[in-house]
């Protein structure tokens, strides 16, 4: 991952609240760098990162932050579609 050093700057002082690929891909680089985070961490990063991203006053990262429930909650259909379909093949 590779990002301009004045990008990076305004995420990290607060100005600018990055997209949810910054977050996996900082934790990415960190379990390359042989420092392995949680689950529990990386959920808690995630969780966080959505509350900032609903409360920022800027459309687009409301928007992104709806996106990505929506997208959870896809999957989480998906999943639930399966169990009930195993289910009723028994």
């Amino acid at each position: 991952m590779h990002l301009d050093a004045s990008v990076v700057s305004r995420f990290l002082s607060g100005r600018r609240i990055p997209p949810r690929s910054f977050i996996t891909g900082l934790v990415h680089a960190a379990e390359q760098g042989g420092r392995p985070v949680s689950r529990d961490t990386y959920e808690e990063l995630i969780r966080l990162h959505e509350a900032a991203q609903s409360s920022s006053p800027y459309v687009g990262d409301r928007l992104s932050a709806l996106q990505a429930r929506n997208a959870e909650a896809s999957v989480r259909i998906r999943e639930l579609e399966a169990q009930l379909a195993e289910l009723r093949s028994k």
